[in-house]
């Protein structure tokens, strides 16, 4: 039998036994995203692109009308622990000839306030304009 037959047939029996009540599981609790979001004192505008999404996708994560799942809970577990980290590592994503156009069109389509392009600018950047 392959490798992979192998792996699957013992992940069946893993999950036939955790099923049954014995057997061991790793559970992850996810965090909420708002009182991460509370946490660190972000709007909606702000955390949005910081977990790389909409605004809308995001909202729909705080009314829980979508669940957070696979690498978007990994992040906010890290946005949680190491705002900062998170925050010096989306700075580099953006050209350095262009001041965050996106960002700046993403606060200010999704509020209509021109005062939170900046805040959004300054969260990822860590810098006013």
């Amino acid at each position: 039998m392959s490798t992979f037959g192998e792996d699957l047939i013992q992940s069946l029996e893993e999950a036939l036994a955790h099923a049954k009540g014995g057997g061991s599981a790793t559970v992850h609790a996810v965090l909420s995203p708002r009182e991460v979001r509370e946490q660190i004192k972000l709007t909606q505008a702000q955390m949005a692109p910081l977990m790389g999404m909409s605004v809308s996708g995001y909202r729909k994560w705080e009314q829980g009308r979508r669940q957070v799942s696979g690498p978007a809970a990994t992040l906010l577990q890290v946005i949680a622990r190491e705002p900062e980290a998170v925050k010096r590592a989306l700075r580099g994503v953006l050209p350095a000839d262009q001041p965050k156009p996106w960002m700046r069109y993403a606060g200010m389509v999704e509020s209509g306030d021109p005062q939170s392009s900046a805040r959004v600018d300054e969260t990822v950047s860590g810098a006013e304009r």
